[in-house]
């Protein structure tokens, strides 16, 4: 039974050099296949000595079922308790189709969504790498040059696109791969999905923003904090917005502030997101400060008050955008 579905042991380490496909391109029998998903569900069948584990897994070109086998031991039932919903795996295997031939005595046979089930036979938790570069190393040590390099060995995301046409590359926990091109273009997983883009940013290392030429704010990936519609807005084109590597926030032209971000500031004085005249930087300081009258406060109750003076209005300081 268990070899009619191509069981393999199950591993979990994946070498670094596999080359990451999409679910939507698996057409047909396909052997030693390499997919970076995210699991949404999972269904435990046990029979003899055998646990099979029947899980929804997707990617941004959609969704399928994939299996795991193994014994019915103690490695294994901790191996399968330890996934979990909404983290990011790399997992290796075979794609079957389901057909007449297909072993009908299989418990969860009725359950498989769609033609297809990709046999899994190594499943590794990738949640806080990019292709096995961390990402903290990927976005704040490697230069433009190097992440190409990465993105294009990994993935056809950059074929036709030269590195002289690109401006940025900024890749979520989800292994969500964004790329600005020069011109303003964005692709999201090698698929266009805006133009007349100015800056693209990664919060939390799990959403990616493009910040339009307008001043507008689109949230281009699917999953992340609650929120994105708050601060998409239907392409409001916003008087000001500034922006770090932990949130953004904007300037209304009604003279209201919005923050979507971290929130480890300790404390918020709402009173402060209403009858604004700026936002912007103080110095060095990740700080967003908003300016009322002749008065300047910390958005977040982080800094002491501080002169008028002293606020950065127009400008790029190390990682920290006012537009």
């Amino acid at each position: 039974m268990a070899k009619k579905i191509g069981f393999k042991k199950i591993v979990t380490k994946i070498p670094y050099d596999s080359f990451i496909s999409q679910i939507d391109s698996l057409v047909g029998k396909v052997k030693n296949v390499t997919l970076d998903v995210s699991i949404v569900s999972k269904k435990i069948y046990e029979e003899e000595n055998y646990m099979y584990v029947l899980l929804t897994i997707v990617d941004s070109s959609g969704e399928m079922s994939a299996l795991l086998v193994g014994n019915r031991d103690k490695d294994f039932q901790s191996l399968v308790q330890d996934i979990r919903f909404g983290l990011k795996y790399r997992i290796v295997g075979n794609v079957a189709e389901i057909e007449d031939s297909f072993d009908e005595k299989l418990p969860f046979l009725n359950e498989i969504s769609g033609d297809k089930l990709f046999c899994i036979y190594a499943l590794q938790n990738y949640n806080h790498t990019t292709f096995g570069i961390d990402l903290a190393e990927f976005h704040g040590s490697m230069d433009l040059e190097e992440q190409y390099n990465v993105i294009k060995k990994y993935t056809d995301y950059l074929n036709d696109i030269p590195i002289d046409m690109v401006k940025d590359i900024v890749v979520s926990c989800y292994q969500e791969v964004v790329i600005l091109l020069k011109n303003g273009i964005v692709f999201v997983n090698g698929k266009k999905i805006l133009d007349d883009v100015k800056y693209i940013i990664l919060i939390d290392i799990r959403t990616i923003c493009a910040i339009g030429a307008e001043k507008t704010i689109t949230c281009l990936t699917k999953k992340g904090r609650y929120g994105h519609d708050f601060i998409n807005d239907n392409n409001y084109r916003y008087k000001k917005i500034v922006f770090t590597e932990f949130g953004i926030a904007v300037l209304t032209h009604e003279k209201t502030v919005k923050y979507y971000g971290d929130f480890e500031f300790g404390a918020i004085d709402y009173s402060r997101f209403v009858n604004v005249d700026d936002i912007g930087l103080i110095g060095d300081s990740d700080d967003i400060i908003v300016v009322k009258g002749d008065k300047v406060y910390s958005l977040f109750l982080y800094s002491p008050t501080v002169n008028v003076s002293d606020i950065n209005v127009d400008d790029y300081l190390h990682g920290r955008w006012i537009i």
